[in-house]
């Protein structure tokens, strides 16, 4: 026995356009985000080289001297060292590295 199906390819067709229209936006929205996280990942990238850049050229400024000592179980202190604490000044992120 056949029941009315009178309509249910159209049904059929409305609800595949549906879910194809649902695949392309989140398709959509993926490719967006992704051209974001690509933009911000390229302005982190050139701020790593820009202090990459100051580092080896010198042009940081200096803010603090520090005195590396080993202290032992017992008491006994040992001089290690001393390291120089710098900062870049590129006026927006400030980026501190160490030199010995």
């Amino acid at each position: 026995m056949m029941r009315n199906q009178k309509g249910t390819s159209l049904v059929s067709v409305i609800v595949s356009f549906a879910v194809l229209m649902i695949v392309l936006l989140l398709l959509q929205i993926s490719i967006t985000a992704s051209g974001r996280y690509a933009a911000r990942a390229d302005e982190v990238w050139q701020k790593a080289v820009d202090a990459e850049n100051k580092y080896v050229n010198g042009d940081g400024s200096k803010k603090a001297d520090m005195g590396l000592t080993m202290k032992s179980d017992k008491g006994n202190t040992e001089f290690w060292g001393s390291m120089e604490i710098w900062k870049t000044d590129d006026g927006e992120a400030d980026i501190y590295y160490i030199k010995n």
